[in-house]
């Protein structure tokens, strides 16, 4: 199995106080016996901040009466710049996320080690599309900064992984 991305539920949104609001980061570590996920406090960019805010907008750009919610995910690149971005068009199609990856795999860019800022928990189940949490790892995502934790307990745990 490859590194593991790490999460980072976002405290404060939607609307960050200034100057550094604190997250909660979630890691993912490999002992002998399994993996257990440590919690500690992180500090979310500037960069992060301004991904979050757009991933927002492209949120609003979803479908209003879809059994699915409004999602968007934003890719950044270790300097902080934007690799790509996507959003859950609606029920059956790529979720944001997939939908950032697949932009940023049309484009030729390469996002291993990258983050991905998206407005909701990547989802961890197999509905009619696979688990955002794997599609990310597998990309090589490196961090994860999400909005809130998934409300559907068919859907969460994704940030765990």
């Amino acid at each position: 199995m490859g590194p593991r991305a790490y999460a980072v539920a976002w405290a404060t949104c939607p609307a960050p106080p200034s100057p550094e609001p604190t997250a909660r980061e979630v890691s993912r570590t490999n002992t002998q016996h399994g993996s257990d996920a440590e919690s500690r406090t992180h500090q979310v960019s500037a960069a992060e901040r301004a991904a979050m805010a757009r991933a927002f907008e492209l949120a609003a750009r979803g479908p209003l009466d879809d059994p699915n919610p409004q999602v968007g995910a934003v890719l950044l690149g270790p300097d902080g710049s934007m690799l790509a971005e996507g959003w859950h068009r609606g029920a059956g199609t790529p979720h944001a996320e997939a939908a950032a990856l697949a932009a940023a795999a049309e484009a030729g860019v390469d996002v291993r080690g990258a983050t991905a800022v998206v407005s909701l928990e990547p989802c961890d189940h197999t509905g009619r599309t696979g688990p955002c949490s794997v599609a990310l790892l597998q990309a090589g995502v490196a961090r994860v900064v999400y909005s809130v934790p998934d409300p559907n307990p068919a859907a969460a745990g994704g940030a765990a992984r």
